[in-house]
C-alpha cells in the first residue's frame, strides 16, 4: 500500500514541475562553479536554475558578493528561502555588477 501511494505521489510532482531545492552551504563567494555534496554558494545555487533556493548556514552569517563567474542572475521562477533578515546578509560590497 505505502509503494502505491509513494509511487502516486512521486508522479504528481514530477507532472507538476516539482523541482529539487538547491541549499546554500557556505558564505563563499564564488566558489568552485559546481552546488554540490562538497558545498554551494549563493551564486552557484542560482545558476541551477532549481525552483527552490534554501540555507543551510551556520547562523547568524553574512555572505559577501565579491564578483565572479557566472553573474549573478535568476533564471525563470526562483524562490529563495532564508532564515530571515536578523540572521543573515547578503552584501554586494557596495559594488555593482553581480
Amino acid at each position: 500500500m505505502y509503494r502505491i501511494l509513494l509511487s502516486f505521489l512521486l508522479l504528481v510532482l514530477l507532472q507538476t514541475g516539482f523541482a529539487f531545492a538547491a541549499t546554500v552551504t557556505t558564505t563563499d563567494d564564488p566558489g568552485d562553479g559546481d552546488c554540490n555534496m562538497n558545498g554551494c554558494t549563493l551564486r552557484e545555487a542560482l545558476a541551477t536554475g532549481d525552483a527552490l533556493i534554501d540555507f543551510n548556514l551556520p547562523l547568524p552569517a553574512e555572505i559577501l558578493l565579491s564578483g565572479g563567474d557566472p553573474p549573478l542572475a535568476i533564471d525563470g521562477d526562483q524562490t529563495i528561502m532564508g532564515p530571515g533578515a536578523d540572521m543573515l546578509t547578503v552584501s554586494g560590497i557596495n559594488s555593482s555588477g553581480f
